[in-house]
């Protein structure tokens, strides 16, 4: 018995379905070329790497629609979705989840990076600090290394703050190294970490890329050395009236058509300024003589340049033990994954784990890793 329906003509419904078929496949075809070119040179390929949550379901809803009315149609969207089945694994975690252990094993290292919004809640306007709640988000997460990103001190009371998250996380070494200076505060990567830093600093930035914040630290771990990478990939940085806009995705009018026009502006720059930063990090990576590992804010979906290319080569904790969609950040209409743990080839990941707490616009990410 022929399942599909030869007989069966294509209404006008069925016509205006397969051309946005058509449009939906080529859209998700463009966004599998999202990884391996530069947004530098052609930027609406990034913009089509950010679609690719949507686009990916939309496809899958055209498989549907086309067995449902029994077309040969239905090979169409399938082909598409066929040809992107390695990058859903970088998207969604499909493997067995492995859970925190609550008793890890000494030789097991368990890493934590959480951006905390400069320790302000994110239900303020102009936010309410909470340093001892998100301090003890992480201590419950009991982490050996952390890295905290948008890390904010104050400067009259800095060395407190260290001593308060010292004694609240039980990390005892850190290193601080501000991206941003004011007279009453600095804002920066934050490292802590229970073993000793025998040597710390930061990714030089560049004339192409002078907004590059990355640091690392070099820990010495029963006796070997192993560098830890802090990094913070360049913010889109949309205001308020951007934020708004997308919350609210109301109908299209004159100060909308605005929005949209600046948010895409504001996508292409970031786009570009992440490709260079992402340049000089990798270098300095290639360099390192130890077993490493990088993690931090990137800005940037598992459908991006920047991500792939800092991960060429290492491996996606989150690809190896990561479960469903992996969100990180949470704030406006789309949810996406854009923190990120990646580990050299002589780390194995045991576990990963999304903490879902709503203090800061991001959720805190943590991995159990061990040595091969």
């Amino acid at each position: 018995m022929n399942f599909f329906n030869n007989q069966k003509k294509l209404t006008v419904f069925d016509r205006v379905v397969l051309a946005v078929n058509v449009l939906a496949g080529l859209a998700l075809m463009f966004s599998y070329l999202a990884p391996f070119i530069n947004p530098r040179y052609f930027w609406l390929v990034g913009m089509a790497g950010l679609g690719y949550p949507f686009l990916l379901p939309a496809n899958a809803i055209f498989v549907i629609f086309w067995l449902f009315r029994r077309s040969r149609w239905v090979l169409f969207p399938v082909v598409f979705l066929v040809i992107g089945l390695p990058w859903v694994s970088q998207n969604y975690g499909l493997k067995n989840f492995c859970p925190l252990s609550s008793n890890p094993p000494k030789e097991n290292l368990r890493v934590m990076t959480y951006n905390v919004h400069g320790f302000r809640a994110l239900d303020k306007v102009i936010g309410t600090p909470v340093p001892d709640e998100m301090a003890g988000i992480i201590h419950s997460s009991r982490p050996d290394i952390v890295a905290i990103i948008e890390f904010n001190s104050i400067k009259a009371d800095q060395g407190a703050i260290y001593r308060s998250l010292q004694r609240s996380l039980g990390l005892n070494h850190y290193y601080f190294k501000p991206h941003e200076n004011d007279e009453w505060d600095s804002t920066g990567i934050a490292l802590f970490s229970r073993f000793p830093i025998i040597r710390s600093g930061f990714v030089a930035p560049s004339p192409q890329a002078p907004e590059t914040e990355a640091v690392f630290v070099d820990l010495s771990i029963s006796g070997k050395v192993t560098r830890v990478y802090g990094i913070h990939l360049q913010s889109v940085r949309f205001g308020f009236a951007q934020h708004k806009f997308l919350k609210q995705l109301r109908p299209l009018n004159r100060g909308g058509v605005k929005e949209i026009g600046i948010i895409t502006d504001k996508l292409r720059t970031a786009f570009s300024r992440r490709s260079h930063q992402v340049e000089l990090i990798k270098a300095h990576m290639r360099r390192c003589p130890y077993p490493y590992l990088v993690m931090g804010d990137f800005n940037d979906t598992p459908m991006s340049y920047s991500v792939n290319r800092i991960g060429e080569g290492l491996t996606n904790a989150f690809a190896e033990k990561g479960s469903g969609a992996g969100i990180t950040y949470h704030r406006d209409f789309m949810p996406v994954q854009i923190d990120y743990i990646f580990t050299s080839k002589q780390f194995e990941v045991l576990s990963y784990m999304v903490v879902g707490k709503k203090l800061s616009d991001h959720f805190p990410i943590v991995s159990d890793l061990r040595m091969r």
